[in-house]
């Protein structure tokens, strides 16, 4: 996403075939890092996600990419109902809190439902305060407080120094 962000010259129909592919298969698998960066790479990309793909991780993944998921998809999807039951079946202070965290606070469609399994008044205060845990713009903190006119100087992937990332 690197390349994209800092030269434009990314072949984005290309790499969103491969993008698709490797999240239906890590999504199945349920790994839930490599999930995470496959959807930062299809909301940089502007790729849609196709709700087949959305369903892999919606059935196999834990938390944190359910609630990179829950800002990726439409409300009238099957994957959008499928992580509603799931959800919605779950306690506020049980191991799926960050999704019904970030769900009541966004106003996601049924954050009414979804907010009345959280018995915390800390976290339904934050609720009630729009604090989300998912940060929609962000990019990695090597983009951080660069003009997106200066992009192309940026000259690391994810963490400024030196990484094997980078090599």
């Amino acid at each position: 996403m690197w390349r994209k962000l800092a030269h434009g010259d990314l072949n984005v129909e290309r790499w969103g075939s491969i993008i698709h592919a490797m999240l239906n298969r890590h999504g199945e698998l349920g790994n839930d890092s490599e999930v995470c960066w496959l959807l930062f790479a299809i909301k940089v990309l502007e790729l849609k996600l196709p709700d087949p793909i959305a369903l892999q991780v919606v059935r196999n993944c834990g938390p944190m990419p359910l609630v990179a998921i829950l800002n990726a998809i439409d409300s009238g999807t099957e994957a959008f109902s499928t992580l509603f039951e799931r959800v919605s079946q779950e306690s506020g202070e049980g191991p799926m809190w960050p999704v019904i965290f970030d769900w009541a606070s966004s106003g996601f469609d049924k954050y009414a439902e979804i907010k009345k399994t959280i018995q915390n008044e800390t976290m339904l205060a934050m609720c009630d305060d729009y604090v989300t845990l998912f940060d929609p713009g962000l990019l990695t903190s090597v983009f951080e407080g660069v003009e997106p006119s200066k992009y192309n100087s940026v000259g690391q992937a994810i963490e400024t120094g030196g990484s094997f990332y980078d090599i």
